[in-house]
């Protein structure tokens, strides 16, 4: 993974690191931090990894039973996003998805 410091167009760059999987991207007005799956190429819909099919379409307290960390907010219904308050707890759950 590789942390931006705020969003910007990220893809393209991205795409030339073929080990990298996810960007984490903070978002200050939500006070929180996104983990988005780095496309195989510009034109496609699949990740390199995604989040596990256990957490995917969970949010809140359904999400943080299943993968165990307090801080989890979202995790989008195909796997290509998660959310959460706490920047460890994201790593955390980053690497437990690769």
């Amino acid at each position: 993974y590789i942390e931006l410091p705020c969003y910007f167009a990220w893809q393209a760059a991205a795409m030339t690191y073929p080990d990298l999987k996810f960007v984490i991207i903070p978002r200050p007005i939500s006070r929180d931090f996104v983990a988005i799956q780095v496309p195989n190429s510009a034109s496609s819909m699949q990740g390199r990894a995604s989040f596990p099919a256990a957490w995917r379409g969970l949010q809140k307290g359904a999400l943080q039973a299943a993968c165990g960390e307090p801080s989890a907010e979202f995790c989008h219904a195909t796997g290509f996003m998660l959310v959460a308050h706490d920047r460890e707890a994201l790593i955390r759950l980053i690497k437990r998805a690769v």
